[in-house]
């Protein structure tokens, strides 16, 4: 009951105070009716009234309001310690998402743990809820976390794109995976030059014969003596002789505007994270919060 009084205790102080002065007006009416030539029924009258106006005021409601600034003190106590815990959460996100900036700055697209293309939403949580914790930030930061929900969309949706145009560069080179050498990462490396990150698939021999560098897929691999094997030296002939069609060109163009925008959100939300990170007062609602 105290607890639903604290709740109201606006509806509730004006309830007290309608029923006190119907109260009192009641009292005075019975003790004039009761005595009404009675000398003292004035004074009987106003000495009823200030007991039930002490009752009710000097002690019902001041206690409901000692309760109430007892479990204000309490919740702030709480929030600023929840804040306290949130903002390492934050700090984190905006680390990975400064990372997540980098890698569509510098290919293009998300690595996946064992290589190739992170595509699903489930592969973006390292990057976007990196911590245990980061499921409470939407209670308290709801528009951080609707930029964070635009954020996944946009890469799913370019990694899907990013996919199709791999798959129609590696049809188009046209070689067969060669022990180490992947032919989807030789395609992958195509799409990322195309996009205008990195410099593709580059061998270079030695005049003399002896010796041979080589780098594709963000990976440099030399070697002083010997040559390259003829497998190697054909997919880099036919990574060179490739000529890409019409739309998978425009595709490219368009996977660089993507990946452009893409690292522009990640920077933004990274700067984001850290300015809310920075707030002194805890909005929103979750357990972790609750007084009862």
């Amino acid at each position: 009951m105290d607890k639903f009084l604290i709740q109201h205790l606006a509806l509730t102080t004006l309830g007290m105070v309608l029923a006190g002065t119907i109260l009192v007006l009641l009292v005075v009416w019975f003790v004039h009716g009761l005595v009404p030539e009675h000398p003292s029924r004035t004074p009987m009258a106003a000495g009823l009234v200030a007991i039930i106006v002490t009752v009710i005021f000097s002690v019902a409601l001041n206690n409901l309001y000692a309760l109430k600034r007892d479990q204000d003190t309490r919740e702030w106590n709480m929030r600023q310690q929840h804040l306290s815990q949130l903002r390492p959460v934050l700090k984190q996100e905006s680390d990975q998402l400064a990372g997540l900036a980098d890698s569509f700055q510098q290919r293009g697209f998300l690595e996946g743990e064992h290589g190739g293309v992170r595509t699903k939403a489930s592969e973006l949580v390292p990057f976007l809820e990196p911590n245990v914790m980061s499921f409470d930030l939407a209670n308290h930061f709801p528009e951080y976390i609707a930029s964070k929900k635009k954020l996944e969309a946009d890469i799913v949706s370019s990694a899907s794109n990013f996919l199709s145009a791999v798959s129609e560069a590696q049809q188009g080179i046209g070689i067969h995976d060669i022990s180490w050498f992947s032919a989807q990462r030789l395609a992958v490396t195509y799409v990322g030059a195309c996009m205008g990150r990195g410099a593709g698939f580059t061998l270079q021999v030695n005049p003399h014969g002896q010796g041979y560098s080589m780098s594709y897929y963000g990976v440099s691999i030399g070697s002083s003596a010997g040559s390259p094997s003829p497998d190697l030296v054909y997919a880099y002939q036919r990574y060179r002789a490739f000529k890409p069609s019409k739309s998978l060109r425009d595709a490219c163009d368009s996977l660089r505007a993507s990946a452009d925008a893409i690292e522009s959100q990640g920077r933004g939300l990274s700067r984001q994270a850290l300015l809310v990170a920075q707030e002194t007062n805890l909005r929103g609602d979750c357990p972790f919060v609750r007084t009862d």
